[in-house]
This record gives structure tokens, sequence and C-alpha cells, in this order.
């Protein structure tokens, strides 16, 4: 009964990450678009610099954490990528799709430590009253990034 339970959780948790995996790569975030990205580094480290006061060395830290996480997750995103193009082509054998989900959902999970792990990174390179704020910067950095109406939203604060 108790390992029925955890397993319905595990599943549900699965079909999640599933979902916002899809729904990440079908809003057109692949790794050439993640290089279009990659030219807006000087946005986000001026919005960086300014919110948590980083030092030019804190910088300098940051860009090289970036470069090395930015190298780590593109290739599990190309490897999720592979992932869904053989759920595409699967046809009805549910068998190798759900093998299919099973692996993809373990490189999903690699992914989110990954970035977890530079998160961590990234806050250990800060001082006491930066770390006290990091949180809040990456949740509003990461709120702006996930809302589709984000252009209005900029509008809007620099109004204020």
């Amino acid at each position: 009964m108790k390992a029925n339970k955890i397993l319905v959780i595990l599943v549900i948790v699965l079909v999640l990450i599933n979902i916002g995996t899809l729904s990440f790569f079908l809003l057109g975030n692949t790794p050439k678009h993640w290089e279009k990205k990659r030219d807006k580094r000087p946005q986000i480290e001026r919005f960086l610099k300014k919110r948590l006061r980083l030092t030019d060395d804190q910088l300098k830290l940051f860009e090289a954490a970036r470069n090395k996480h930015f190298d780590q997750s593109r290739e599990l995103v190309t490897e999720i990528q592979g992932y869904h193009k053989r759920l595409i082509q699967s046809g009805s054998n549910d068998e190798y799709v759900d093998s299919l989900l099973t692996r993809l959902s373990l490189v999903q999970q690699k992914l989110e430590r990954l970035n977890y792990e530079h998160l961590k990174t990234l806050k250990s390179y800060c001082n006491e009253d930066q770390q006290n704020a990091f949180d809040s910067v990456i949740v509003t950095m990461f709120e702006f990034q996930s809302d589709p109406h984000r252009k209005r939203l900029r509008k809007k604060r620099h109004d204020k």
C-alpha cells in the first residue's frame, strides 16, 4: 500500500516535470534560442550588479560559473531534445513510450539538479548581505523570464 502511494506520487511528479519540459521546448527554448539569450548577458549582469551590489570580481566569478553551467546544461538539453524527437516518432508502442519518458525524466532531473547547484554556487560568491537578497532577486528573474507579457511588466516597472 505504502509503496503504491509512493509510486503514484513519483509518477505525478514525473508527469508534471514532463509537461513543464514539453512546454519549455514547444515555446521555442532550444539551444539555438539559448545562443540568442547569451546576447542578453549585459542586461542580466547589470540587473544582478545593481540588485545585489556585486563587485567586479564577483561579476567575473558569476560569468565563469555561467559559462560552465551553460556548457553543461546545453548537453542535457540536447539529450532531452533527442528524447522528445523519439517520443514524437514512437508511434503507439506504450512500453517504448514509458521507457522514453522514464529516461527523459531522469535527464530532466539532472538538469534541475545542475540548475540548483549553479544557483548555490552563485550564492556562495556573495557576502552575507548579498546572500540575504539573492533568493528574492533570483525569484524575480524567474518570474520575469516565465511571464509571456514581460515587456508589459518591464514598461510598468519603469513607469513607476
